[in-house]
């Protein structure tokens, strides 16, 4: 708590700081020159202050652009100023200041999970993230697997949905979607370079290139980042429980966490007309295992993953009078090598077996996905907006390479395939679906939204997903939303298909998880400067997959679980947000969120009721600007069957100092940064088996340059 205060102090003694400053300036401005001013204009227009209170526009809601306050769903907009003013260094920094939205961990690699609303899983299968319309999926497990997204430098905006999107987009945007949109020729126009280093031996080096060749318009974005991840305490793994009942010392626990990353990651855009195509190539090499696939930290365990997409898109915006169309085909190469994954270290007792080397295993997961998909917006009936589509996914696992010690006192590696031993099996699962949806403005104040889809699937049954939302602008400054709408999870191949040779076995007949949402929304445009929102939500989440004991067929396994449609999840909470210009230098910005759930036997735990988040943004002069920023999780119990304490809370404090020098055909911009200031202690729920949950970095401290021309 002390730790806490004490951001919130650094918060307020910044704005007092800068109020002082102000008045100062105000003196100093009236007897600056003409370039000075000039100079604080190009500034000011550089950074978010300027666009603060702007109307934001968002095609995620309904599939084409529309005022915020005014789409059908509960919406933020993060663009790329805000990025470049909060500091931010990857994916996880910009989502962790959504209202609601909670940055936790989960294996391997401690990935990130980002939890809605406090609908919490082991994969986080149940929000939907997409890259430029394109949904990112793992069909292996449900989540996204280790996917990494594009690099903050070539990020246009992030719009993120906190509303059911099932109606729209289909399976797993059961709590939400983000839409993660890249850079174009007209946003990067020209060339850039750059270098961002920090704590724990981190360099990140990159380049953005925007240019015109024979009439087409071309991107190209090539990001290189290595590291070795912070070094905070995993106390204990499930080595140590073995340990404690064998009487062996195998495991490496207490240990650092092992975390370390080489990424390569590269992407092409070219448009021509109403043509644009897209490629990208992800390489992640030598990846860290956190606390291991298996529960146990080993420095030997790592991951290399490729990842291979192009995407071809076809939009005409006035393909005949009052016609949109919207065409997409794309295809995915993702490949997922897991070495050295030990189930138990060296020199230890298993099962009453004495294992020299361990239980060493080699696991990969080789994906082929293609998709097509065709949408069109109709505009020729009076006051309505219809949209209809239509698609097709076609996701293929074929190819789970599975070795490990068949005889555990030869260190022979052998491919148990051969043996018809798998962990998952080769499989396809092939997806059609139809949606529609029409926006009628009614009347001069109201608007209606209505929308369904129906997905059809081939290995489980289909789901039809229904959406509502009433708008109703009461004023030109308040507006005020009720909303309705269902969505679903897909069950992975891992919870319908493990082998059952395992531990733990899948389950064909699974069906998908599905919930029903109500949401009231109010957007109230206070004055130029200021303008906040609320949102009131209930939701209710049945069908929810659960690992399940079952009876045990094999006498050699001690415990046999598989999975099933067990759980059901009760949440209500709100959702508030604010901004304020508060003069032409400085602006606040500020967020609180409040959630409840709870499952068939009580609190379902693991989430935090309360989530604070506070921005400040201070244009110091012509060419400097201070960001700081206070994220505070509080108040997370543990599920009603765990016999943890509750999770502690903490306060992230950060802090970015930028400067920026331009001039007619370049510029230059220097950062330090520091997240974390207060080095708190974060610590994100782990497997219910152990009791020291997973950590978050402790202090760090970042540069960056840039420079464009």
């Amino acid at each position: 708590m002390f730790s806490c205060l004490t951001s919130v102090f650094f918060i307020l003694l910044g704005v007092l700081a800068s109020w002082v400053c102000y008045a100062v300036d105000n003196v100093y401005e009236e007897k600056s020159n003409e370039y000075q001013e000039q100079a604080r204009v190009r500034a000011l227009m550089a950074l978010p202050l300027a666009d603060l209170l702007e109307v934001q526009l968002i095609g995620l809601a309904s599939g084409f652009q529309q005022p915020t306050f005014s789409a059908p769903a509960s919406t933020t907009v993060i663009t790329d100023r805000d990025i470049e003013a909060i500091g931010a260094r990857s994916l996880q920094d910009i989502l962790e200041t959504v209202p609601g939205l909670h940055l936790s961990l989960s294996e391997p690699h401690f990935s990130p999970k980002y939890n809605v609303r406090g609908v919490v899983s082991d994969r986080n299968y149940e929000i939907l993230i997409m890259v430029d319309g394109v949904p990112v999926r793992n069909v292996v497990n449900g989540g996204r697997g280790l996917w990494q997204p594009p690099p903050v430098q070539s990020i246009s905006r992030i719009e993120v949905m906190r509303t059911p999107g099932s109606a729209l987009y289909g399976a797993d945007a059961l709590s939400g979607v983000v839409n993660i949109i890249t850079k174009t020729f007209n946003e990067v126009a020209g060339t850039e370079v750059g270098l961002r280093a920090g704590r724990f031996n981190t360099y990140n080096p990159w380049l953005l290139y925007g240019g015109r060749f024979n009439g087409f318009q071309v991107a190209f974005s090539m990001d290189y980042m290595k590291t070795d991840g912070h070094e905070e305490t995993i106390h204990d793994d499930l080595q140590t429980l073995l340990d404690q009942a064998t009487g062996t010392s195998a495991s490496e626990a207490p240990s650092r966490a092992y975390l370390q990353a080489e990424h390569l990651n590269l992407h092409a855009n070219v448009i021509k007309d109403e043509w644009r195509l897209d490629v990208r190539h992800v390489s992640s090499r030598n990846l860290g295992a956190g606390l291991g696939m298996a529960t146990i930290i080993s420095p030997e365990e790592h991951f290399n993953v490729k990842d291979t997409q192009i995407n071809l898109t076809y939009h005409r915006s006035e393909w005949k009078p009052n016609w949109d169309i919207l065409a997409q085909a794309g295809y995915r190469h993702f490949v997922e090598d897991l070495n050295s994954v030990y189930s138990a270290r060296p020199e230890t007792v298993r099962g009453g077996q004495w294992l020299p080397y361990g239980a060493p295993n080699e696991i990969g997961s080789y994906q082929h996905q293609a998709h097509f998909n065709l949408s069109a917006i109709y505009r020729g009936f009076e006051q309505h907006t219809m949209r209809l589509g239509l698609g097709y996914a076609y996701l293929d696992l074929y190819d789970t390479p599975w070795q490990f010690l068949l005889d555990k006192t030869v260190p022979v590696m052998v491919d148990v395939r051969r043996l018809g031993m798998t962990l998952i099996p080769e499989n396809i699962r092939q997806n059609r679906y139809l949606f529609a949806q029409d926006t009628w403005r009614f009347h001069p104040e109201w608007e209606l939204t209505l929308g369904v889809r129906h997905d059809w699937y081939s290995d489980f049954e289909g789901e039809t997903n229904p959406r509502l939302g009433l708008v109703w602008e009461m004023n030109p400054s308040l507006t005020a939303k009720i909303l309705y709408g269902t969505s679903f999870r897909a069950p992975s191949f891992i919870e319908m298909y493990a082998g059952e040779n395992q531990a733990i076995v899948g389950n064909p007949n699974l069906k998908a998880e599905k919930s029903k949402t109500w949401e009231i929304g109010f957007d109230y445009r206070m004055t130029s400067d200021m303008n906040t929102t609320l949102t009131l939500f209930d939701y209710r989440v049945k069908d929810k997959i659960q690992q399940q004991l079952i009876p045990n067929p094999n006498a050699g396994v001690t415990r046999i679980f598989s999975y099933n449609n067990i759980e059901t999840l009760q949440g209500n909470g709100l959702e508030w947000e604010g901004r304020w210009r508060m003069n032409s230098r400085m602006s606040v910005a500020a967020n609180y969120a409040y959630a409840r759930v709870e499952n068939d036997q009580g609190e379902a735990g693991n989430y935090p009721h309360h989530q604070v988040y506070l921005r400040y943004d201070w244009l110091l002069g012509k060419n400097w600007f201070l960001n700081s920023s206070l994220n505070w999780i509080l108040d997370r119990d543990r599920p009603v069957s765990s016999m943890q304490p509750p999770l502690a809370d903490y306060a992230t404090l950060n802090f970015s100092l930028r400067y920026a020098e331009w001039a007619d055909t370049y510029s230059w911009h220097f950062v330090a940064g520091l997240r974390n200031a207060l080095d708190e202690e974060r610590r994100e729920p782990g497997d219910v088996r152990l009791f020291g949950d997973y950590p978050k970095a402790g202090r760090e401290w970042f540069s960056e340059i840039r420079y464009r021309f």
